[in-house]
């Protein structure tokens, strides 16, 4: 986990993975929102440089309550 002060921007979520990369070896899965900020151009790029190919990105679905088990109890509590 990693925090700072201030909003991330992309060269941050590069630095980020980049210290992950260095601490785990093989192959890394990153499960991650459809925020704009990654799809920006420097991640692009890194994820297209030897380092960047160790990354398996799987994007976390808009809505899906279906993955969400607390999703089940807050529903069965309103209609209470």
């Amino acid at each position: 986990m990693q925090t700072q002060e201030r909003a991330y921007k992309a060269v941050d979520v590069v630095r980020f993975l980049q210290v992950l990369l260095r601490k785990i070896p093989g192959r890394l899965l990153v499960i991650w929102d459809g925020s704009p900020i990654h799809r920006a151009n420097v991640i692009k790029q890194f994820l297209a440089s030897p380092m960047g190919k160790r990354v398996h990105l799987e994007r976390l679905p808009g809505y899906a309550p279906d993955l969400n088990p607390q999703e089940g109890v807050w529903n069965a509590a309103q209609t209470s």
